[in-house]
């Protein structure tokens, strides 16, 4: 899936035009329940199911990786096969999105956990 249209549009306008835009501050990550388009949809709800913050290494040919586990508890019921990048907790706008490389079935009140650098984020 990749970045939200709206940043595909920022980054092109920086290089391009040399206009300036703010990135997130803080980045939160979204577990889905199906691709989250362009405007971060199907995110998971229930349980005590919340974004979580995280953060990256610095990129290295096109890649930056997740630095930290990742992991929620007390989940809902639900099969998760796509991951977020926000920039708030709650609202806020999507960044980026993208598909796990095998979608877990999570029973209810079980937790799911992302290791330190298997999320991944990629410019091609």
């Amino acid at each position: 899936m990749g970045f939200a249209p709206h940043v595909k549009d920022k980054v092109l306008d920086k290089i391009l035009r040399g206009e300036s835009f703010s990135a997130p501050v803080t980045i939160y990550v979204s577990l889905h329940s199906n691709d989250p388009g362009s405007d971060g949809s199907n995110e998971i709800a229930g349980g005590s199911y919340v974004r979580k913050e995280a953060t990256f290494t610095i990129a290295s040919d096109g890649y930056a990786y997740s630095e930290e586990d990742i992991s929620w508890n007390d989940m809902p019921e639900v099969e998760v096969t796509h991951v977020g990048i926000w920039d708030d907790s709650s609202t806020g706008d999507f960044w980026w999105g993208g598909s796990l490389l095998e979608q877990k079935s999570v029973v209810a009140g079980d937790s799911f956990l992302i290791p330190a650098g298997d999320l991944s984020a990629k410019v091609e």
